[in-house]
């Protein structure tokens, strides 16, 4: 979902630059994201093989099937977006098998025939850019710029008038302030101790009149039950919204205090003030554009990763372990950036 939402401004520039049909393809988790964006003309939904945290393997038969798909439809270029330390080739390959004649991505590797358009991949190891200046960059190599770089969420009346329902639900009275709390990420890394989060969360019922909101998956209710327990008078949304009832939950509140994940970059499109506990993985997804405060901790307990480009930023920019930041600290920030005057 994250990936989406950065890549948004580079969409925008493809369609002003350009004035085409814009199809993005994309898993099952960015799809509903990709929906906000009202710059991109089509969702192609598919969970390819190659992607991370997919565990099932379509099989061969059913990619294929994809490429005879975005073959017939006779798309005249693509543009593949991607973080430094995943491997273009696979998309590159999958749009050149599509019959795709121009086909645009940056690529450590020179692709000879695979890319007209090849831009060689300098990240990391002679920068390293936010990701949404990543894919401005990379769609400014054909002339695209957008008339502005902010995040985009377009969140539909429907979704609007679920939320409210579903914080009325919750008894969250539509004057209500709040704060979204999100505290779990697709990574274990990214999580921290349930230990960590009681003493946060009671810290901030402790300076603060304000509703807290849990959000997360269903997977997570266990978790978000013991938060709940440790106090009591939180709500919790655990797989009851989808993303566009998500971003408008987030729009609608004080401020988020989340784990770096996609809620950071919904808060960003929403122009929401946002607090980040960001585990030192991926330096380029920090909060974009939005008032914000971003706490750095090391993640413990994880092996080193396998992956060579991960590795180097590993070692080049996270020499020093640093602990969690003191809860009391992380209240204070989010505080500080609410955005609805606190009692």
């Amino acid at each position: 979902m994250g990936d989406v939402l950065m890549s948004s401004p580079a969409i925008r520039a493809l369609k002003e630059h350009f004035g085409v049909q814009l199809a993005i393809l994309t898993s099952q988790k960015g799809a509903a994201a990709a929906r906000l964006n009202p710059f991109v003309d089509e969702v192609i939904t598919f969970d390819l093989p190659w992607q991370k945290f997919y565990d099932l393997d379509p099989g061969a038969a059913a990619v294929l099937d994809l490429v005879a798909r975005l073959r017939e439809q006779r798309f005249d270029g693509c543009v593949v977006f991607t973080v430094y330390s995943q491997n273009p080739m696979p998309c590159i390959m999958l749009a050149y098998l599509a019959g795709i004649p121009l086909r645009l991505a940056y690529c450590r590797e020179n692709p000879y025939g695979l890319l007209t358009n090849w831009v060689p991949d300098e990240e990391p190891y002679e920068k390293i850019l936010h990701q949404v200046s990543r894919d401005l960059a990379l769609v400014a190599e054909i002339g695209a710029i957008p008339s502005a770089d902010d995040l985009i969420a377009e969140i539909p009346a429907a979704a609007r008038q679920r939320t409210v329902k579903e914080l009325a639900r919750a008894g969250i009275a539509p004057d209500q302030h709040f704060f979204v709390v999100s505290t779990g990420a697709s990574e274990r890394r990214r999580n921290l101790p349930l230990a960590y989060w009681f003493e946060l969360l009671k810290s901030l019922r402790a300076h603060s009149s304000y509703g807290i909101v849990l959000t997360g998956t269903k997977s997570q209710q266990s978790e978000l039950s013991a938060m709940k327990a440790a106090v009591p008078d939180v709500v919790i949304f655990a797989g009851n919204l989808n993303v566009a009832e998500l971003a408008y939950l987030v729009r609608k509140s004080a401020g988020v205090l989340s784990v770096n994940t996609g809620t950071v970059h919904l808060a960003a499109a929403t122009k929401t003030p946002v607090c980040v506990l960001y585990a030192r993985t991926n330096p380029q997804h920090t909060p974009w554009k939005v008032k914000n405060q971003v706490f750095y901790y090391s993640p413990t307990g994880i092996m080193p990763s396998s992956n060579a480009v991960i590795g180097y930023v590993n070692r080049k920019l996270y020499k020093k372990q640093l602990a969690p930041p003191a809860p009391g600290d992380v209240v204070s920030a989010l505080l500080a950036l609410s955005r609805s005057g606190l009692p």
